[in-house]
This record gives C-alpha cells, sequence and structure tokens, in this order.
C-alpha cells in the first residue's frame, strides 16, 4: 500500500473519514460481517455515536 495509494485529501478529519471507510469496504471485501472500529479522532466518532442514541 504505502503512500503512493494516498489521494490529498480537504482536511485531517476527511482524511481519518476515508481511512474509515476504506477499512470497512476492505473487511466487508474479505468476508467478514461483524466488525469493530476504534479512533482517537472524537470530531470523527462524535457524530456518528450522536446517530446512534
Amino acid at each position: 500500500m504505502g503512500l503512493k495509494n494516498c489521494r490529498q485529501t480537504a482536511s485531517p478529519l476527511h482524511a481519518e473519514a476515508e481511512g474509515l471507510l476504506w477499512a470497512m469496504k476492505r473487511t466487508l471485501e474479505e468476508g467478514y460481517h461483524t466488525m469493530h472500529f476504534e479512533t482517537d479522532c472524537v470530531q470523527l466518532w462524535k457524530p456518528i455515536q450522536d446517530q446512534e442514541e
């Protein structure tokens, strides 16, 4: 993979979101349907958590 596959993003938050989305897609492609992801990016996690409540 490496940096060659990285695209420029508008912000660090956007990069975090793209990374999480990529990981979710790859996990599904590998056939896993139960997933657990962790992040230290509160700006990314808070809106997701608020939707679940």
